[in-house]
């Protein structure tokens, strides 16, 4: 059973949060999204997801339109956030898999599961040979 955090706690958590994230702490005193940057929306919104401690995450291309330094903030706050946890994340670029170590990958291509299996090896055949691969990949799934 989950234990409710004390007001401090959860204060300490939040903070060490964005902190993770390099959220500056003058973005919490603003309306929130108002006047951020695209980077800033999408740490914020992480954070805002993180910060509630589900059990599982899901998450839409939370790697679109993050340059690389605040992609590797976002996939270790994810990585450190999710131990022992479980998420969904949607990806199209996969650079977010860097960060996190998924235990199996699907790749959907006109709204089928065409190829699953291990995260490292499918992002690695995608980058190299491009989503023509999992068309003909010895991991597909078939109907």
């Amino acid at each position: 059973m989950n234990k409710l955090a004390g007001e401090r706690e959860l204060g300490d958590g939040v903070l060490k949060l964005i902190d993770s994230l390099n959220i500056s702490e003058d973005l919490l005193d603003r309306d929130v999204n108002v006047g951020f940057s695209g980077g800033e929306i999408k740490r914020c919104e992480i954070a805002q997801a993180l910060a509630m401690n589900p059990d599982l995450l899901i998450l839409d291309e939370p790697d679109s339109g993050v340059d690389l330094e605040n992609l590797e903030l976002i996939g270790r706050a994810l990585s450190k956030a999710l131990k022992g946890k479980s998420a969904l994340i949607i990806t199209h670029h996969g650079h977010i898999l860097r960060y996190l170590k998924p235990s199996k990958a699907h790749v959907m291509l006109r709204g089928t599961i065409i190829c699953s299996g291990d995260p490292d090896r499918i992002f690695e055949r995608i980058v190299s040979d491009g989503y023509r691969w999992c068309e003909r990949c010895s991991l597909m799934r078939r109907s």
